[in-house]
This record gives structure tokens, sequence and C-alpha cells, in this order.
């Protein structure tokens, strides 16, 4: 805390004496069944403190007062108990101030928290980086007398104090630090200490600004390469009935910057009152923001410590009397908040289980794992799909989605309820973007009627619901609203499959279009109709993407043209995706060549009909493409670009009667179609 006279305190440093005992056999301690005993040596691994079977662990407990003052008469066996029995701690922390090392009652709280099987943060309780020669000394008996349990974790530096207070004053005697020149080096001193006896508990760094710039360690990349072999985490503190942000919303912005960096986090000490402790405010505490804390902390299985187990009249104490020995104990408006959360979270017949299905192929892995949690416990889903499948999309509990690898990633929040969560797979190889966000509608062009309605999530995770009024019948005039999806990566020469399930909340048509795009000029599937029913029906089509130069499309587009009917329409599990080779057949519609191609947009053969006019040239759509006319001696007569997907007619406007050879070349002169024909204008 920062809310103490302190220089009394620091005056005694210079007079710093250590009582030497042997190593310490505490009797009965971590009884079978115990937290100790069934989580074992603490570590960190990666952002996470986990148990000996490698699981995410969360401490949840109270802090200890400076053990002097008012607050030293609560270090005793009873408290531990009482926190232990009745308001379900599994960790408390002892804060020593650096002048009270010989007052041995923090030694009482350490051994009887070993006895009942719970955590115990044993905190250097300063505030200044001129004391790293007594802190290491400190640690080394620390390490001597308790290190061979799993129970202690050594918290190395309470708050190191900003250089606006480094005057002293009620804040004791700051020293102004900062990371790179103060804390860094103190903090690399004594963990070396603790470390070169063979220590290998989890040590606890103190940051900046009272232990809240934890951004700063993340930004040493030097300094992280040196931690990462040394089991650290860091120390956390804020105080919700603060005014700003600063233990609010932007501290969580620094502790999210410390984990996406690597960092293990731990709240070893915060308050739901002002950061003085509220001395002179004993009423004002803030539980709506130590919620927000806790929601935010359960997720990222972070731990936390409150402050205080004291009596002294200010909000932060939680308790207002009591005896030293834990009897008797009446809770103040902190307390009586803080002793409720902690035996929600530590009441172990609240179980819930968490149900995980699938569809498709796919497995999907829990962590930790487990049929029930307790309750606050996240469980990290994660969904892989088999070879050859896709994953979909989640339905039920939880947040999140897919993340970079394909994989799906969801965090499910358990407290006490029953929670179901299926991972949808799907086939490999979809070109389409699951998702309401990824479709679009456009009505185009603009001086057609806009269709109004909404596109939604419907009965399932792979269903968009559509509905829209002010359109009317595909294969009238105003046809032009087309639902689409755009940046699809099509290749020339290849044949595509698209499936797709539909049904209209009364018969109506839709029209389906493949093009390049939103310039529409290279029409693949043109407005092919498609009759929808009531009932729900898949349909399959199949078609070739051939392009003039052989030409890969980026930015292909998919439409579903509708019009008509007003009322919902349903639309789900679409699919795209390549087939194989181009076969140079027309389009098909469950598999049966379709007979109502409004304009059939890919000929795979050049060929020259006899009309009233002449003759008809027709053939692939593409671009760029020339007709040379040749006479029978071999003179060029004439040559007209074709534009994409054109008809060109044959007479008199082109070439005066007579026989020619006919020749087709491409957007990059290569000749593709070549026959004779003979004019009669």
């Amino acid at each position: 805390m920062k809310k103490l006279k302190l220089s009394l305190l620091f005056t005694l440093l210079s007079a710093f004496a250590f009582t030497l005992w042997a190593q310490i056999n505490v009797s009965g301690a971590n009884p079978a069944g115990s937290v100790v005993d069934r989580h074992g040596l603490l570590k960190v691994e990666g952002n996470r403190i986990v148990d000996k079977n490698g699981d995410p662990f969360v401490m949840r407990g109270m802090s200890f007062f400076w053990n002097q003052w008012e607050g030293a008469r609560f270090y005793t066996a009873g408290s531990v108990n009482t926190l232990v029995d009745d308001w379900r701690a599994n960790v408390v922390r002892v804060a020593v101030a650096p002048g009270q090392v010989s007052n041995n009652n923090y030694r009482t709280v350490i051994e009887q928290s070993i006895r009942r099987g719970i955590y115990v943060v044993v905190d250097f309780h300063t505030h200044a980086h001129r004391d790293s020669t007594a802190a290491r000394q400190f640690f080394q008996t620390m390490v001597r007398d308790y290190g061979a349990y799993p129970n202690v974790l050594w918290e190395i530096f309470n708050e190191p104090c900003p250089a606006s207070q480094s005057s002293g004053g009620n804040w004791g005697s700051c020293d102004g630090d900062n990371w790179a020149t103060q804390i860094k080096p103190y903090s690399e001193k004594v963990i070396g200490a603790i470390r070169a006896t063979g220590n290998q508990n989890i040590i606890i760094v103190g940051t900046a600004d009272f232990s809240k710039r934890v951004d700063q360690p993340a930004g040493d990349a030097t300094w992280r390469t040196w931690a990462s072999t040394r089991n650290l985490a860091y120390a956390v503190h804020y105080y919700t009935a603060e005014a700003g942000t600063h233990h609010t919303s932007a501290l969580r912005g620094y502790c999210q910057n410390a984990l996406n960096n690597g960092l293990a986090l731990l709240v070893t000490e915060f308050g739901v009152s002002e950061a003085d402790g509220g001395q002179n405010n004993p009423g004002r505490i803030n539980t709506q923001e130590a919620d927000t804390w806790f929601s935010w902390l359960d997720e990222r299985w972070i731990g936390w410590m409150n402050w205080s187990i004291n009596d002294k009249n200010e909000a932060a104490s939680a308790l207002t009397s009591g005896n030293d020995n834990g009897t008797n104990w009446v809770t103040r408006a902190s307390g009586t908040y803080i002793r409720g959360k902690l035996r929600d979270y530590g009441n172990t017949a609240t179980t819930a289980a968490l149900t995980v299905t699938t569809v498709g192929q796919g497995t999907v892995t829990r962590w930790p794992n487990s049929n029930t949690y307790g309750y606050g416990m996240f469980v990290e889903v994660t969904a892989t799909p088999a070879a050859g499948w896709d994953f979909s999309g989640w339905t039920g509990a939880g947040t999140g989605g897919t993340m970079s690898d394909g994989r799906g990633r969801r965090m499910v929040g358990m407290y006490g309820t029953a929670q179901n969560l299926t991972a949808t797979f799907v086939l490999g190889g979809n070109l389409i973007k699951s998702g309401v966000s990824n479709w679009s509608v456009t009505n185009s062009p603009t001086t057609f009627p806009t269709p109004t309605g909404a596109i939604a999530a419907a009965s399932t995770a792979s269903e968009l619901a559509l509905q829209f009024t002010n359109v009317a019948e595909i294969g009238t005039q105003l046809t032009h609203s087309y639902l689409h999806q755009n940046g699809i990566a099509l290749k020339s020469g290849r044949r595509y499959k698209l499936t797709f399930e539909a049904r209209g909340a009364q018969p109506r048509n839709v029209g389906v279009t493949v093009c390049n795009g939103a310039s529409r000029t290279t029409r693949f599937l043109d407005n092919l109709p498609i009759a929808l029913t009531a009932a729900n029906k898949p349909f399959t089509i199949e078609f070739d993407v051939v392009t003039a130069n052989g030409q890969d499309l980026p930015n292909g587009q998919l439409e579903f043209w509708f019009g008509g009917t007003a009322g919902n329409w349903f639309l789900g599990n679409v699919r795209l995706s390549d087939e194989s080779a181009a076969t140079g057949q027309p389009p098909t519609v469950d598999g049966q060549t379709s007979a109502n191609l409004r304009a059939p947009a890919v000929k795979t053969a050049w060929s020259v009909v006899r009309t009233s006019g002449g003759l008809q040239l027709s053939g692939p759509t593409m671009s760029g493409a020339a007709v040379s006319l040749y006479d029978v001696r071999g003179r060029l007569v004439n040559k007209v670009s074709l534009k994409s997907g054109e008809i060109l007619k044959l007479n008199k406007t082109v070439a005066p009667a007579g026989n020619y050879l006919l020749v087709v070349r491409n957007g990059s002169g290569k000749e593709v179609y070549k026959t004779r024909v003979s004019l009669v204008n």
C-alpha cells in the first residue's frame, strides 16, 4: 500500500539484522487433498501460471497488512485457519516491512499456510530500490528456511515509487524508480541471489508506478530474453475506487500488452477502495469496477490477493473488528464483498459440466481437460479440422472465432451453470467466407427500386436469413437486386462446384451468377434460375471458368439474384470449390445440363452458323479477341475486334460477298479458331 508514513521504517534499515534459522520442518505440511497437495509446485509457462499437471492455476485470497502497526495482530495461525475454512482462500500474502524482518510474526503465517496446504506469497514490502542488499539477505534466509516447500512464492519489490513521490511524505522514502535504471538492476540482483540457491519457486517482479507499468518489462527485449528461463511473474496492483483510468481500463491495456509479449501476471495487491486505502473516505468502494476486473482476470487465468486483513478505519480494511485468532470477525463493506467472492470461487461443490459436440470431421480439445469445472474457471476450447476439412464456426457458449492458422478457439467461462458448445467443420477448400458480414446486397442499376430488408443469422450458424421487399420476380425488368460475396480467387481453366441449401417462406426463384467482380463483364454463370420451395433443398451447380489469355481472377464474385415475392428466404451451407480441369461442357444443375441459361456465359468452342442476316460467329467469353478475314489469295480483307461475350454477325458491313479464311486470335495474338466461310450479301 502507498498510504503509510515510512520514514521511520526506513531509518531502521541501517540496523537491519537477521535471525539465523535452521531449515524449518513444518509438521503436517500439505495434508492429502489440500490445495497444494493437488496442484504442487507452480511454474510459469508462457504467459500463464500452471500447476504440476500443466493446467492453469488461479490463486485467489487475501493479503495481510504490513507486519507492524494495526495489522500485526492478525498474523496468527487462527487468521490463516479462518481464511482457509470460512473465506475459502487458496493463497495469502505476508507484507514484510524491511525494518520488521526480525518480527517473526510473518513466519507464523507462512508455516500455518504450509500446514493447511495453501500458497503463500512472501512480499518484501518495500518502495525503494536501494534495499537490494537487504532484499537479497532476506530472500536467501527465506529460501533456506522455506524454499523446500512448493507453497511459497517470492515477491521481491512491492511497489516501486514514481519520481513524483520521491520526496517521501505520506508515501515513504521513495527513490523515484524507473524500469531501466533502478527496477531492472535491482530485480536482476535479487533474482540472481534467489536462483543462486538452486530454488525454482516463482519469483514475482514489481514494476514502475506502484506495480502498474507491466508493459515496460514487456517492451524490454533484452530483459525478456534474460527472464524467460527464470520462472518469473509480474505484480499488478490496482484500486478500483481511484479516480481516472490508471487503475482500470488503461491498466488493463498495460496488462494485455504484457500478456501479448509472453509475461505472466499476478495481482498480488488490489483494493475496492481508493489507492490510499480510503483513509479519508472509509465508506467509498467501487465493486462494479471490481467485478469488471474479476471477469477480465478470470478469462486470462490471473490470480489475485485483496488488501487487506486489518481492522483499521479505512475502506480497504476487510474488518471492523475481530479477535487476533480469527474468531468473531466482523467485516466492513469491502470485506463482505471480497469474502462473498472468495466463497463463490472456493466452493468445491459448485461445479458445472461443459459439453462439446462436433459437426463434420475434426477434433476438439479443451484446456484444462475435464468434464466439469469449478466456479470461475475458464476453458480454452480448440477445434482442429481433419485433413481435407475446414473449421467453419462455433455455436453456443463462450467467445472467440477462427485463428490465423485455421483452427477455432473459444473461451468458455464456467460459473456454476452447465454450458454447451458445438464446433462445425465443413469440407475443405471452400472459397466462400462464412459469416453474415461477408455478404452484401446491391441494387444495380440504382434507378430501380431499392430492396429494403436485412441479412441476419437464422436458425443455424451456417444459414443466412434474408427478407426483402420492393423487388420484382426474376425474369422481369426489376431483377437488379442481388446478394453477393466478392474477393473470390478463381483460376482459369478449372471446373468449379457450387453447392448450397435454400428455401423460401413461399415458392420463389433466385438466379445464380458467377462473374469476374464488380464490373461483371465476364460471366461464367449468368442468372441461372433456381426454384425455391418451402422445403429446404440442396443444390449443386458445376461450371467452367475460362478467361482470355488464361488469366486468373483474384476478385471473382458469386451472386444470388432475387425479386418478386416479399418475405423471407434462406440460404445456407454455401460452398464453392475447385474440382478439376475445365471440361469444355456447359454448366450443370444437380448433374443435369441446364436448358434455361439466360445467356450461356461460357462457351467452350467457336462456331459459325448461318442466319437470315448472314453468318453468326460466337465463342467463349474473352477480352481483346480479334477476327481476321483473308481472301483466297491470302490477303487481309478486314480485321474486327470482338468484345467480351459478343456475337459477331458476318455480312456486307464486314466484307463483300466471297469465300474467306476466318481466323480468331485472343488478346495475346494467339490463334484460337480458324475456318473457311462464304459470305452471300
